[in-house]
């Protein structure tokens, strides 16, 4: 799905301490992040450059959900799409909302394994390139703020807490009402 045009501004009047005021936010579409899972053990990340930090970052696979479109569906999308790979299985870790102080978005987590590679399809604009490490790997890379997005770290970590036998206790939080 093209970067172009679905974010927006919104706002609307709220009643605080007796006064109407208005509070502003950016709506955004849902959002899917991938932790595809090779069956060696390695973890399939992806690089790009992100403009509102300057510099190219690894991270998990993710993109924004097409209306009507559900995040499954948008996860194996975005997964084929970035990376080439096709999940046998794609299994929900949680989902949050990253920034609910200004912005409506909502990222949807999944695990993805039974992995078969294939074509990728890179929107416009999009220079990825796939990159597989190892957990140790990923661990380092995040200590060390290559790997530097909430969305990667929480995958990660919901996933290792997994391993070590702990429930995973993300939900999946509603969509926000307006």
């Amino acid at each position: 799905m093209s970067g172009m045009g679905f974010l927006r501004l919104r706002s609307t009047p709220v009643e605080v301490r007796g006064r109407t005021v208005e509070l502003e936010w950016l709506e955004f579409p849902d959002v899917v992040a991938i932790l595809p899972l090779l069956p060696d053990g390695r973890i399939v990340l992806v690089e790009q450059y992100r403009a509102p930090v300057n510099r190219p970052c690894l991270e998990v696979p993710a993109g924004a959900a097409a209306p009507g479109e559900a995040p499954v569906d948008a996860a194996r999308r975005e997964l084929a799409e970035e990376t080439g790979y096709r999940a046998a299985s794609l299994r929900p870790l949680g989902a949050y909302y990253p920034a609910i102080g200004y912005s409506s978005e909502r990222i949807f987590l999944y695990l993805a394994t039974g992995l078969e590679p294939g074509p990728t399809s890179f929107d416009e604009g999009e220079e990825i390139t796939p990159v597989a490490v190892t957990p140790q790997e990923m661990e380092r890379l995040i200590r060390a703020g290559r790997i530097c997005d909430s969305k990667s770290i929480l995958a990660f970590l919901l996933w290792r807490q997994e391993q070590a036998g702990l429930p995973v206790t993300a939900g999946f939080p509603p969509a926000p009402s307006r």
